[in-house]
């Protein structure tokens, strides 16, 4: 969906799968030449993380600024609000894929962005998911060009994981592939 709402963005992909692949399916192993996509889907997951919250509780006590947290408190660290906090975001509710590339990023702090939890609870499928998420994405973008649906917009629900409760609505244009134009 953010692709469709940014179709120059969607483009730059497009043409960096095309310039990257050529013809060939994108395969785990070129997950490595493929920055413009894995930056999409950074900021993706930055803007709608797969949890919109983790909860944790606490096992010995502990002072964060000025709360004293017992034994026994469950906290809750919400993704949603990090991932959106301007400390560590320029324009923190901007679309911006490129920050992932010039080195905006370079120095955020290491739970400035999880979408996946982390520390020794992190997502035990993490890498998967990305990797899997990319190739995805990848063979999509090179099969289908997306616009944004008029007037529509996500309603999410912050369930145990983040979803949208009215879909997912695009416009889908098959695209020709360079073999197909000769």
């Amino acid at each position: 969906w953010l692709l469709a709402e940014h179709p120059e963005i969607q483009g730059r992909v497009v043409q960096e799968l095309v310039e990257t692949l050529g013809d060939a399916d994108a395969r785990p192993e070129d997950l490595h030449r493929l920055p413009q996509t894995t930056a999409a889907l950074n900021e993706s997951m930055r803007l709608f993380p797969p949890l919109w919250a983790i909860g944790r509780e606490v096992l010995a006590p502990i002072q964060l600024r000025t709360h004293n947290l017992p034994i026994g408190v469950h906290v809750l660290i919400p993704q949603w609000v990090v991932h959106r906090d301007p400390r560590w975001f320029v324009g923190p509710l901007w679309y911006r894929p490129e920050r992932w590339l010039n080195g905006e990023t370079d120095g955020i702090p290491r739970f400035a962005y999880f979408p996946f939890g982390g520390g020794a609870r992190v997502c035990i499928g993490a890498h998967f998911a990305r990797m899997e998420s990319i190739l995805v994405l990848a063979t999509l973008l090179r099969s289908y060009r997306f616009t944004a649906q008029p007037g529509y917009r996500p309603e999410l629900l912050p369930s145990a994981t983040l979803r949208p409760t009215n879909g997912i609505q695009l416009c889908i244009e098959a695209r020709r592939r360079q073999t197909e134009q000769r």
